[in-house]
């Protein structure tokens, strides 16, 4: 079996059902992050499951209601920063995580 038959086609939080997001302390407290940055970094963290985050820029800048460059661009910031790492990339699936240190 392929891993992307064990992978289900949408993440795990559902933007329609979606009460609200908890951001870890460790997050708030941090002033090196701006509020996009620890809002992004919580999606992920709570999307962390057993397959790591999945989830496609498009699907995340839609969760963030901003456009998938500036999603991009957070990101990218994340990554510098060392707050994620990207485990793989196959060419059509990304996984990534919340780097150990940060939570």
């Amino acid at each position: 079996m392929e891993l992307t038959e064990l992978i289900p086609d949408q993440p795990t939080i559902n933007p329609k059902y979606l009460q609200g997001l908890w951001i870890p302390k460790q997050l708030l407290n941090d002033k090196g992050l701006t509020y996009a940055e620890m809002i992004l970094l919580s999606y992920i963290w709570h999307l962390d499951g057993e397959h790591h985050c999945y989830a496609s820029n498009k699907y995340l800048s839609g969760l963030m209601n901003v456009s998938v460059g500036r999603l991009a661009n957070i990101l990218t910031h994340l990554k510098t920063k060392g707050y994620i790492e990207q485990i793989s990339w196959d060419g059509k699936i990304r996984k990534m995580k919340v780097a150990q240190k940060v939570i």
